[in-house]
């Protein structure tokens, strides 16, 4: 499963946690293409950010946080924020040439926090809907059912976004 989640015994507030960019479990084929050593890669995680949330189910609300790295997916982006030149073929679901692309920081990443290259070749097209549909659509849809859910016992669903700053 690419999300934890976890419930409170019983969902008592309209406030659910988000942790997008914590996640440490690195798929090994993102090892074996990544031109980065791992320690390198890793500076691009909001590191622990869900350890320090995780108390939020005692208080009622529930904790959703990504265990893929911001490195691999950034779940915080839009699924169509894709570099074209990133792979070796058209990819579908590209969209318009953000800002946050040209910089190398879309869905899938082109550069880690200190702006080094995480690739030393182009991608196959392949990955990235594969990187979207197992990755970043399974947080999406866990985090559309929570607010959802909020929505209907309170009203309103309020989403607090945890990160970390370098």
């Amino acid at each position: 499963d690419p999300v934890l989640l976890l419930m409170p015994e019983r969902h008592s507030t309209p406030f659910i946690f988000a942790s997008p960019h914590s996640g440490r479990i690195y798929p090994p084929g993102f090892a074996r293409v990544s031109r980065l050593d791992p320690v390198t890669l890793r500076k691009s995680e909001d590191a622990f950010v869900d350890e320090l949330f995780d108390f939020v189910p005692m208080l009622g609300a529930p904790l959703l946080a990504a265990k893929f790295p911001r490195a691999f997916v950034d779940a915080n982006r839009a699924p169509g924020e894709i570099d074209p030149g990133m792979f070796d073929a058209p990819v579908e679901a590209t969209g318009p040439r953000t800002p946050r692309v040209a910089a190398g920081l879309g869905v899938i990443p082109r550069i880690v926090r200190d702006g080094l290259e995480i690739y030393g070749a182009r991608l196959p097209a392949r990955e990235a809907a594969f990187r979207l549909e197992s990755f970043y659509r399974p947080y999406h849809a866990a985090l559309a059912r929570l607010v959802a859910d909020a929505k209907a016992q309170f009203g309103v669903a309020v989403i607090v976004d945890c990160h970390s700053m370098p």
